[in-house]
């Protein structure tokens, strides 16, 4: 008898348990922010700007490459004809200029990072109230993030109404 009296409280809790899960399951939706991001108007901006930053340098960073190259190439044609001094001074000299050209790619590349960083912060800096005011306005108790997901049903997902929403609202000069 007790048996059957906790088989019954277990299914009627279990019953339970997905009545109220469903009928909330309306305040939840996700989003796929990183899509958002990357192909808002305003996300679109911030890479077209990278890349130009990114062109920019790197015609730069290729003509101090080229020159660097032609200086060993020089040098290496130079090999019988300098003395061992001299030639060692000049190949110091080149690695030295390497090491200054990597240098200098590294810090490249960590500018560019750290100005993606920035540029997408100020983005989501820009789209957050406007998200929380969605959510407000359609009562969604719990916003997930898509990639934190493991299954989901797709009526929940409210990236494209959002994205219009981002493209009509965020406006990024920057």
């Amino acid at each position: 008898m007790k048996k059957k009296f906790n088989l019954i409280i277990i299914i009627i809790l279990i019953k339970n348990f997905f009545i109220i899960t469903h009928s909330h399951s309306s305040n939840f939706a996700y989003i796929d922010f990183e899509f958002l991001i990357k192909n808002s108007d305003a996300g679109s901006s911030i890479q077209k700007k990278i890349d130009q930053i990114k062109e920019e340098k790197k015609n730069e960073l290729n003509e101090i490459r080229t020159n660097l190259i032609k200086k060993e190439n020089d040098l290496a044609g130079k090999k019988n004809i300098l003395s061992e001094e001299n030639f060692n001074k000049e190949l110091e000299n080149l690695k030295n200029e390497i090491t200054q050209f990597n240098k200098k790619e590294k810090e490249f590349n960590n500018f560019i990072r750290k100005e993606y960083e920035k540029l997408n912060k100020k983005l989501i800096s820009l789209i957050e109230p406007i998200l929380v005011d969605y959510t407000k306005k359609n009562n969604i108790q719990m916003l997930f993030s898509k990639k934190n997901l493991v299954i989901a049903d797709n009526s929940l997902d409210i990236t494209e109404i959002f994205m219009k929403i981002i493209n009509n609202e965020v406006k990024f000069d920057e």
